[in-house]
Order: structure tokens, then sequence, then C-alpha cells
């Protein structure tokens, strides 16, 4: 499962950005996950739910937002969803 690997590379980027703004305790992380991102949400969350109770951020929360694919006409430049 590859979500995990995605799980730790979230956390180093976020250990990053809160190290970059002065330190602080980490309480929410909110990601977009779209049909063609190759994760599973149910996967991601459950990775979250291991990867922060092992380093010691059990009380941070993982967000995901289901977003559908979002593709733009090349004439007028107007979003729209494409049919599978």
């Amino acid at each position: 499962m590859h979500e995990i690997s995605l799980v730790r590379s979230l956390l180093a980027q976020v250990d990053e950005l809160v190290a970059s703004n002065g330190g602080g305790a980490l309480r929410r992380v909110r990601v977009q996950v779209g049909p063609l991102s190759c994760a599973e949400p149910a996967l991601l969350a459950s990775a979250w739910e291991q990867l922060t109770v092992a380093s010691g951020r059990a009380a941070a929360t993982l967000q995901i937002e289901q977003v559908p694919l979002v593709a733009r006409c090349r004439r007028c430049d107007a979003p729209f969803e494409p049919v599978r």
C-alpha cells in the first residue's frame, strides 16, 4: 500500500512548514484527493492514523476532501467534468 509512503512524505512536508513558521502543535492537515491521484482515501486515513500514533502526533487529524476530475476546454477555457 503506497499510501504509507504518501503519508510519510506529507508528514515530512508538514514538519518543514511547522518548523519554518516557528514551531507549534500540529492539529489538522487538509488534503484533496482526486480520481487520478492513485490514492485511496480510506487507506490514506489508515496510514495517517498508524504513522501519527507511531511518531507522537496522535492528536493531529487528517481531513480528506474528495474532489472531482476537472478538465478545461481548449477553445473557451471553460471547466468541465469529463464523462467516463
